[in-house]
């Protein structure tokens, strides 16, 4: 009953919403803050989208942008003479992506649209991250100096 009740009022807060009127052509630009993989990995993405109605409920859609996210793992040490190291091991992923598909409005009025997309997504991506990591430590020894 709750979940009907919630549906209902938001249903409600849509079509009593001002909005600008509908436009045959659209652009939108998107930049925030993002979280990557498992969200231990902070980042920033940005997107530039476009979308070309052909008729009234058919449009075509192209979406362009990228994303770059960093992270650390730390690791310190200290010499035997007391020299504290900072040997964090330091990432980044980043990506591009294009995204080309059409769209179909099931509710399309002047101020309201409801769609779904059907599209294909294209994304290149690289990452610093490392597959296997390997610590060694020098034998006391070596920091013998004479």
């Amino acid at each position: 009953m709750k979940k009907i009740i919630f549906t209902l009022l938001i249903l409600f807060l849509v079509f009593i919403s001002k909005a600008q009127e509908l436009p045959k052509r659209m652009a939108n630009f998107t930049i925030g803050a993002t979280q990557h993989g498992t969200g231990d990995i902070i980042g920033v993405s940005l997107h530039l989208d476009y979308a070309n109605y052909y008729t009234k409920r058919i449009s075509g859609i192209l979406e362009f942008g990228f994303s770059i996210h960093d992270g650390s793992d730390p690791l310190f040490y200290e010499f035997p003479q007391g020299n504290i190291v900072n040997s964090s091991i330091l990432y980044t992923t980043a990506g591009i992506q294009l995204n080309l598909g059409m769209a179909y409005d099931f509710i399309r009025t002047s101020k309201h649209e409801l769609q779904v997309r059907l599209s294909s997504l294209y994304r290149y991506q690289s990452t610093s991250l490392y597959d296997e990591v390997g610590i060694y430590y020098l034998l006391p020894q070596v920091f013998r100096f004479h």
